[in-house]
């Protein structure tokens, strides 16, 4: 009897453990958080007869590849043209490809578009525009313009102040007579402004306001919808929540060409810092 006496002991004192052991472990589980830790440190867990712990793992392993997607891979289907600045230059001097803006364009005191490996929404590069001079921008050219489309851009002040009016992530219709674009001014406030022509020669004007205020040193994303048709109208998603619709003022013409732009086509009172642009993209 004194032989075995210490061995019952022991083992009573290895089953109370581990009954604590597992009640700290559950509870942590019920406080979120704390159990994810417990988990890794302490004993793995046994076997799930209902497969769950299986599921969740094959789960995470098949979710693995599409998290390291870029914004323009994980796009399916594919737009029409994606431009994610990952293949070293801002543009292809010309050529038109589906990843690819084709062209730039920038005043005497302003600077060319470079890329920025440092800050980006999808690796490895955004493209970076300095806030002087008066325009600087890139742009993808398409021979007609559709009568229904969407375009938009993940955008960025990297300054500590907005310029007093920066107009940004354009397209210019018809060769320019018509043109929807984001402007964003002093204090952040933000605006689609479509342009048209009017009676007389003259350009009118209609503004759709954006609730809220933009911040500096942050992505934002916008995504503009034009449509024609028995309802003509612009859809505005920031960040992917509908944030503005209403009717066109006018509807745009559609027999001409379609230029697309990311930068800045008017910049008034210049501030020291950048513009970054980034997951160009548009489809229809």
């Amino acid at each position: 009897m004194s032989v075995r006496a210490p061995s019952l002991a022991a083992a009573a004192v290895a089953f109370g453990a581990a009954v604590a052991c597992s009640f700290a472990v559950s509870v942590d589980g019920l406080r979120g958080g704390a159990g994810v830790d417990a988990s890794v440190d302490g004993p793995a867990a046994p076997p799930s007869d209902s497969g769950v712990v299986d599921a969740r793992a094959d789960a995470a392993v098949d979710a693995a590849p599409d998290a390291a997607k870029t914004y323009c891979e994980a796009k399916s289907p594919a737009a029409k043209l994606c431009v994610a600045f990952s293949k070293g230059r801002t543009h292809s001097s010309g050529a038109q490809l589906a990843d690819e803006m084709d062209g730039e364009h920038f005043d005497s005191a302003a600077k060319a578009a470079t890329l920025d490996g440092a800050l980006f929404t999808s690796a490895p590069m955004a493209a970076a525009f300095e806030l002087q001079g008066y325009q600087s921008f890139l742009t993808r050219d398409y021979d007609s313009t559709p009568t229904s489309f969407t375009f938009g851009a993940s955008i960025r002040f990297e300054t500590d102040e907005f310029p007093a009016a920066t107009d940004t992530l354009e397209a210019r219709l018809t060769d320019a007579t018509y043109a929807v674009y984001l402007r964003v001014s002093s204090g952040g406030s933000a605006r689609v402004v479509y342009a048209y022509p009017s009676d007389g020669g003259s350009r009118s004007t209609q503004s759709i306001p954006i609730p809220g205020a933009l911040a500096t040193r942050r992505w934002y994303r916008f995504d503009i919808s034009v449509h024609t048709g028995s309802v003509a109208g612009i859809d505005v998603r920031q960040d992917g929540e509908l944030v503005a619709s209403t009717p066109l003022a006018a509807t745009y013409g559609t027999k001409g060409s379609l230029r697309l732009i990311a930068g800045f086509t008017e910049l008034v009172d210049p501030r020291p810092g950048r513009f970054l642009v980034d997951d160009f993209a548009a489809d229809w």
